[in-house]
């Protein structure tokens, strides 16, 4: 899983040191917050749940997925 990643600790770290937002969005089934230090940033934070939609919005006319076209 990304979420445990050494880049992706590393990042987390710098967009909060950088007080940049973060916006979780899951695509596949993760514990959370999720485990290690990464859990301390984003514990306090809620995430976009895009389980099971191929992270398209299914009929909007910016995004399509292939069998709506």
């Amino acid at each position: 899983m990304y979420i445990v990643s050494n880049m992706c600790q590393r990042e987390l770290i710098l967009a909060d040191m950088l007080k940049k937002p973060i916006v979780p969005v899951m695509f596949d089934l993760t514990p959370w917050p999720p485990m290690g230090a990464a859990s301390l940033i984003l514990s306090q934070l809620a995430y976009v749940d895009l389980k099971g939609r191929k992270g398209m919005v299914r009929n909007h006319r910016f995004f399509r997925t292939p069998e709506t076209i």
